[in-house]
């Protein structure tokens, strides 16, 4: 599979040139347009919970579709190009050894190796954290998985011990094994994200709230 990004931030345009019988998933609304050769598939997006039940149970606690496409190329040299509904930038992350939690919204595409599980908050996340609620979705399996953001996305490697505080709205995914306290700051204005390594993150540059306050 080649990828080609046409489009850069803030309007990528992610093209997909296949083999025969290579596919990739992707969101009901994220394709712009597909060869003929590739065939549309549309599933449940049922991930670990199996059938429709999971996935109506995927979409009632973390906010996602409930269905997921997929575009299979029917022969070598078939295109499908998939663009995010918000102004921003789509990233690769390859999936195996390394695993990660995101926050609703961040899925954009991912390759048939890469699966999705709920993992449950605890309710002090779920009320303060911004990261979706009680449950967030976490990686499986192996392969490619795109995220997008609003605005740039920025990677942050922490260390063992390394501390850093992160405001929520700027959060879009962390690594498996990475957790985060909510912290209290100011006089009580305003809660922030207190990750400790070792663990990677990855902002936004641009706020959520105010992304969405636009639409």
């Amino acid at each position: 599979m080649k990828v080609n990004q046409v489009g850069g931030t803030p309007f990528p345009l992610v093209e997909f040139e296949m083999d025969r019988d290579e596919s990739i998933r992707y969101q009901p609304s994220a394709m712009v347009y597909c060869d003929a050769e590739i065939g549309i598939d549309m599933q449940f997006n049922r991930g670990e919970g199996g059938g429709i039940f999971g996935a109506l149970a995927r979409s009632v606690v973390s906010g996602e579709s409930l269905v997921i496409m997929e575009g299979t190329a029917e022969q070598n040299g078939a295109k499908i190009a998939l663009a995010p509904c918000q102004p921003g930038e789509v990233i690769e992350l390859k999936l195996g050894s390394e695993q990660w939690r995101l926050r609703d919204g961040a899925f954009f595409a991912c390759t048939p190796g890469v699966n999705f599980s709920i993992k449950t908050q605890s309710l002090g996340k779920a009320l303060f954290a911004g990261t979706g609620g009680l449950f967030v979705m976490e990686t499986t399996g192996t392969g490619s998985m795109y995220i997008e953001t609003c605005g740039k996305m920025h990677r942050i490697d922490l260390s063992v011990g390394k501390r850093i505080h992160l405001d929520n709205s700027h959060l879009v995914a962390w690594s498996a094994g990475l957790d985060y306290k909510t912290r209290l700051f100011g006089s009580g204005e305003f809660f922030t994200l207190e990750f400790v390594g070792p663990g990677s993150i990855i902002i936004q540059t641009n706020c959520r709230n105010a992304a969405a306050k636009s639409d």
